[in-house]
């Protein structure tokens, strides 16, 4: 074990150390840059356009150069947060990452779309405070302030139901409380908010803000029934346990499962408490 724990200081001492971190930032920083030249359709000036077919330039891109540039911002994220701070070239990666997000037609892979929203994600004061100056190079974007982040968030939330993987069910979780967290932040801004206000006036049965208030009410039923199963069970182990002569009396195999199991249900019951409580306050401010 000290062995492991010095090669994961050794590990993180390279990693960490500004002379490597600096300079891959850079790089994916460019990368972000001439991506996201490919992914636009016509460009005159300052005038961008983007068509609902990815251009064959953007289309020969290898998947992984995205994801590639994606795990290493959310790897910053978490450990060298500074180094975010200080790039410049930060807003190249904000630009791509809302351009994919807001023109999901580019990207085949769900899966990839939901790590680049990780990213805004990762950039909410509410989740990291040391950030909070990072996000406002997403929400002051024109992207997202033509309305189209709040759009492509719904869509998001409603289309993650089935995102093919064999951790669907559980993943999809997780990609909605990411978008929730974020339109939180939005609904603070006014533009977004009155993107998200004019969204809701659209009276087509199929209307994007319909379905996805739909899904946040059928989630918000599901996490909350979920998490009184898990406390009813957790409250049933607990009281077994207050009987010591009577738990002492079962089988050593039978205790440590039923240990195991409340273990895990404290675990599910938090996780699920979590994501509903987000949920909930999602459909207070919207309603």
């Amino acid at each position: 074990m000290e062995f492991l724990r010095h090669r994961e200081q050794n590990l993180e001492a390279v990693l960490l150390d500004d002379g490597v971190i600096q300079p891959s930032l850079q790089f994916y920083c460019s990368l972000a840059e001439w991506m996201g030249r490919q992914a636009c359709a016509r460009r005159d000036g300052s005038s961008v356009t983007f068509s609902k077919k990815p251009p064959v330039e953007f289309s020969v891109i290898p998947e992984f150069f995205v994801e590639d540039m994606a795990d290493f911002v959310l790897f910053c994220a978490s450990n060298a947060p500074k180094a975010l701070v200080e790039d410049p070239g930060l807003s190249n990666i904000a630009s791509f990452v809302l351009l994919i997000v807001c023109n999901p037609q580019y990207v085949v892979n769900p899966y990839l779309i939901s790590k680049l929203v990780e990213i805004i994600f990762f950039m909410a004061p509410g989740i990291l405070p040391r950030r909070h100056n990072l996000l406002d190079l997403f929400l002051s974007h024109p992207l997202a302030e033509e309305g189209k982040l709040s759009l492509a968030l719904m869509k998001l939330y409603i289309t993650c139901e089935n995102m093919g993987g064999s951790n669907e069910f559980y993943d999809k979780f997780s990609v909605r409380y990411h978008v929730s967290v974020i339109l939180k932040q939005l609904w603070h801004h006014p533009v977004h908010k009155m993107a998200i206000m004019q969204e809701s006036m659209d009276p087509r049965q199929d209307a994007p803000f319909i379905r996805f208030v739909n899904m946040l009410i059928n989630d918000a039923t599901f996490l909350l029934d979920e998490a009184l199963e898990g406390l009813k069970a957790i409250h049933e182990t607990q009281d077994a346990m207050q009987d010591v002569d009577q738990w002492n009396s079962q089988p050593q195999e039978l205790r440590g499962s039923r240990l195991h199991q409340l273990s895990e249900d404290e675990r599910q019951c938090r996780s699920y408490l979590t994501l509903a409580n987000e949920t909930l306050g999602t459909l207070h401010y919207l309603t």
